[in-house]
């Protein structure tokens, strides 16, 4: 999870792992969560609308290549002197385009070139834009809240998202309302907990949201083995991997070509996602609350001992999850509590009784002109690496890179991007599925 700390201070944090074993090549996680067996079962997410709310992307990267995806992008920012600068959306390699394009890429990337595909391939993403290159969010209030990033999950819930997928942002008003609106309305938010301690002031605490902490290929939790041990958070809800993972483009060399195995809890959020869109697909009539449901009942357990503020309900298990109908659930988010656990957090009162949130109309739109010849390789071309990035490439990195930037205020006009990717067999709905139905009880 990237934050936003108080006074509008913006941290991008990508951690870059160490130097990681010889056969180590991140490509671990498909086989952990059994995504061959999903493929052949004709789990894609197909047709589910999902939303990733970030801060720049490179969609015809060929990473994302045949992927059904919508890019809104503000067609103009200010930049942290008040500037008038570039939204960071196109084939520049950046903080923010790197952080947004791998983010999409684990719910459905195209797995071209040695890279997997995503767990959800066939999914209709909506990806929403809404800070520059720098990660300087675009449409900032004169109080600092990222008042883009809260219209973007607004604007989600409008459009028809049943699962919104966030690795970045910070509990200011406008967001701490705009998620109010999102639990209200019924969609399923899954947000990416804080890669380090203090970081209880990202998304994750809030009330009734999908909280995804990482797991290592040893399927431990992040920090597992080092001296401080795993970090744990007022609100976890499951695992899954995130430490050691391949990703596309590396900061310290500037080309997309090249590949880098980190670490962060923002590429293990999307996985979560892509899960409750492969379950949706094969359950059409389960609601957002029974996918939630069926996410945590089917979790596997830590065993005894485990911190449910480390590991949460257990190991997010994509195979179990379609194994059961979500119909046969309550219809009631497990995770909305009656009592809030820390200050800021959203009561099931405020939940209820929640309104669209009165923020400025950022005019988001939609542009089908892109040409799918607009780039024939994945390298971005002359793009700077960031002062403030590590050699990715080397064993002593420790964190691939750090950016500060603080918010300002802008109203713009929009543009988007779309690329549809290309249907795959249809999961139809009851279908067992592979392996046995497991028995879990339900949780309310």
């Amino acid at each position: 999870m990237l934050r936003t700390p108080a006074l509008a201070l913006v941290l991008w944090l990508v951690v870059a792992a160490p130097a990681a074993a010889a056969d180590d090549d991140g490509l671990w996680w498909p086989d952990a969560l059994d995504v061959a067996r999903l493929t052949a079962a004709g789990a894609t997410g197909e047709g589910v609308q999902v939303a990733v709310v970030d801060g720049g992307i490179s969609p015809d990267l060929p990473l994302l290549a045949d992927a059904d995806l919508t890019v809104l992008a503000p067609s103009t920012c200010l930049d942290v002197d008040g500037d008038v600068t570039a939204p960071g959306v196109g084939p520049q390699l950046s903080v923010a385009t790197f952080h947004g394009t791998n983010v999409t890429a684990m719910i459905d990337g195209a797995g071209v070139d040695g890279a997997v595909a995503g767990i959800a391939p066939d999914a209709r993403v909506s990806f929403y834009a809404t800070a520059d290159d720098d990660g300087t969010p675009c449409v900032r209030d004169l109080d600092g809240g990222d008042i883009g990033f809260a219209q973007a999950i607004v604007d989600a819930v409008d459009d028809g998202a049943r699962i919104v997928s966030l690795s970045i942002g910070t509990l200011d008003g406008p967001t701490r309302e705009a998620l109010a609106w999102a639990l209200h309305e019924g969609v399923v938010v899954v947000a990416a907990v804080g890669n380090f301690e203090g970081d209880d002031d990202t998304l994750p605490m809030v009330n009734g949201l999908v909280a995804v902490q990482a797991e290592d290929s040893d399927l431990q939790p992040e920090g597992t083995g080092t001296p401080d041990g795993p970090v744990g958070h007022d609100h976890v809800t499951v695992v899954a991997p995130g430490v050691d993972v391949r990703l596309q483009g590396n900061l310290a060399t500037g080309s997309w070509d090249d590949e880098v195995v980190t670490t962060g809890t923002s590429f293990a959020a999307p996985l979560v996602a892509g899960m409750l869109a492969d379950l949706a697909q094969r359950y059409p009539a389960a609601t957002p609350n029974q996918l939630i449901q069926d996410l945590v009942a089917t979790a596997v357990p830590y065993g005894d001992g485990a911190d449910p503020q480390v590991v949460g309900y257990g190991r997010a298990d994509p195979v179990a999850m379609l194994q059961v109908d979500p119909t046969t659930y309550p219809d009631v988010n497990p995770l909305i509590t009656t009592d809030p656990q820390t200050d800021g957090d959203l009561s099931a009162e405020e939940i209820a009784q929640a309104t669209r949130p009165d923020l400025p109309d950022v005019g988001w739109t939609v542009d089908d002109t892109r040409s799918s010849e607009d780039v024939t390789a994945a390298d971005g071309g002359d793009s700077a690496t960031p002062a403030a990035v590590e050699d990715q490439t080397s064993p002593s990195v420790a964190i691939a890179a750090t950016i500060a930037v603080l918010g300002a205020f802008i109203a713009a006009g929009l543009v988007a991007r779309r690329r549809r990717r290309r249907a795959r067999r249809h999961i139809a709905p009851g279908d067992p599925g592979p392996g046995p139905r497991p028995s879990h009880a339900a949780h309310r």
